[in-house]
């Protein structure tokens, strides 16, 4: 188990309309099932005004979660745009081969 307060001094980002920070290190645990819970204790002062929000990332803006999650979305592209056409085209060769024979099994 984890706790503790972060950090909250300094920014690490802002746009128009938010200010975004890292209040905490990441924290290295072995894969398997957890419950997260996180709740904002107290007001951050350098923050006066502004509403304060939680919102949680993988380190480093990671957009990959794993092998897995790779493998579903570079595998559905190689199926829309390899596997696909190559099998209708394999399809479509066959399909005129059977009509090829079959005429000229009725010729004779």
């Amino acid at each position: 188990m984890a706790s503790g307060d972060g950090d909250t001094y300094g920014r690490d980002g802002h746009a128009t309309t938010q200010v975004w920070r890292v209040i905490s290190r990441p924290i290295v645990v072995t894969p398997g099932p957890y419950r997260l819970e996180a709740s904002i204790l107290r007001d951050v002062p350098e923050l006066d005004g502004i509403t304060a929000r939680l919102q949680f990332a993988l380190p480093g803006g990671k957009r990959s979660y794993g092998w897995r999650s790779d493998l579903l979305f570079w595998g559905g592209l190689a199926n829309l745009y390899l596997i696909g056409p190559f099998t209708l085209l394999l399809a479509l060769i066959l399909m005129g081969l059977e009509v090829r024979y079959w005429l000229a099994s009725r010729r004779t």
